[in-house]
């Protein structure tokens, strides 16, 4: 097939849904791929300054072979981007199918009006970590009125098929559409979730030796990760404060946290740990490529993610057991077995006692996991779901 893929940045030196769907669809050699985006980087992005500047105009993927058309833009807001030339460029290429992602950025918006064209699906990725991380004076409400309401209005009525990456997505859409839309959203979707690219996320024995020398951890110290942005609503602290207790009982526990920026927040969070009595139990870095995250998850234990990012699914890459706080948007992931632990009714330290027996445990397999999770999360089996349910 052809298929396009129209989302309103497309950044694949960092990796995004958008950007494993490309990958692994070019993959198959089989389909002919053309993503239709913009040459924006999102506000947030910015700040990481190894982030290229990208051009306007087409280019090929240097590795995937599938073309890029980036265009200009004529508005911005936060991630709301709206550009010209959408329809002209999608209908040149000419797709049998086009995949949807990121309504609430806008960009998408003129697609729908091409719908006896090819066949249409959209990806919605909804959820309420989202909505925490929204600053802007504008509210939430106002902008859903006045500007995504349209698009999602569109996308229920227009797409063939709807895939929602968590439980929750569809109730939060349902909460910007109509009532009149409630029951055909309800219809059109067909589950899926976020994932990872097992080509840069999997188990390596040597990485995991190798970094845990380099961090200085010893054998008999277990080690803890997290890899998100550092910002405040995520509330890292508490973790901080048990980690720090827990050295104090006599558990030699050390914590990676990987994500702080150059900001007052950032230095806040290192200076409430450079005042804890095992401050030398914890390792503050700033965003990393993947290539150096990987390791470091390898050299993990156990991971935590106080909200959903696609951070968590790769770590589930390496086989990486997680603790994650149970909200509906996560509730998915975990099997409360093999694969980690929900922290339920604030019981945080359970859920840290359960998962450390797991690890602790010489039947314990972690190349199984691996396994496991590829089959239920990695971008090559979520991306065939898609295409077989079309």
């Amino acid at each position: 097939m052809k298929i396009a893929i129209v989302c309103g940045h497309f950044l694949p030196e960092m990796g995004y849904v958008e950007v494993y769907f490309a990958k692994e669809l070019a993959q198959q050699n089989k389909h002919k791929i053309a993503v239709i985006t913009t040459a924006l980087k999102p506000s947030y992005v910015k700040k990481i300054k190894t982030t290229p500047t990208y051009n306007v105009g087409a280019e090929i993927h240097p590795d995937y072979g599938y073309t890029i058309f980036r265009l200009n833009t004529f508005f911005s807001l936060g991630q709301m981007v709206l550009s010209n030339g959408i329809t002209k460029t999608v209908q040149q290429f000419a797709p049998n199918l086009t995949i949807v992602i990121g309504v609430g950025k806008l960009f998408p918006y003129p697609v729908y009006k091409l719908r006896h064209q090819f066949k249409i699906v959209t990806l919605l990725g909804n959820h309420s970590d989202n909505q925490k991380n929204d600053t802007k004076k504008i509210s939430i409400a106002s902008i859903r009125k006045l500007l995504k309401t349209p698009v999602y209005k569109k996308a229920v009525h227009y797409s063939d098929l709807l895939f929602p990456y968590t439980p929750e997505t569809i109730a939060l859409v349902k909460k910007i559409i109509p009532p009149s839309l409630h029951v055909l959203a309800e219809k059109k979707a067909v589950p899926i979730s976020l994932g990872f690219d097992a080509d840069k996320f999997y188990f390596d024995e040597h990485e995991r030796n190798n970094t845990r020398k380099n961090l200085k951890i010893a054998t008999n110290t277990l080690l803890l990760i997290t890899a998100t942005r550092i910002v405040s609503y995520k509330k890292l602290e508490q973790i901080i404060d048990w980690v720090d207790e827990c050295n104090g009982k006599g558990m030699k526990l050390h914590y990676v946290i990987v994500g702080f920026f150059d900001n007052a927040y950032s230095q806040e969070v290192q200076q409430y740990i450079a005042q804890k009595k095992y401050a030398y139990q914890f390792t503050c870095l700033p965003f990393l490529p993947i290539n150096e995250v990987r390791p470091l998850y390898a050299a993990a234990d156990v991971g935590y993610f106080p909200t959903l990012v696609i951070s968590i699914f790769e770590a589930m890459g390496t086989g990486l057991p997680l603790v994650l706080p149970l909200k509906e948007n996560v509730s998915h992931i975990l099997d409360n077995k093999t694969s980690g632990f929900y922290i339920e009714n604030d019981a945080m330290e359970l859920a840290f006692e359960k998962i450390i027996h797991l690890v602790t445990d010489k039947k314990f397999n972690r190349a199984a996991l691996v396994t496991q999770n590829q089959q239920n999360y990695s971008w090559k089996s979520i991306v065939e779901k898609v295409i077989n349910s079309c």
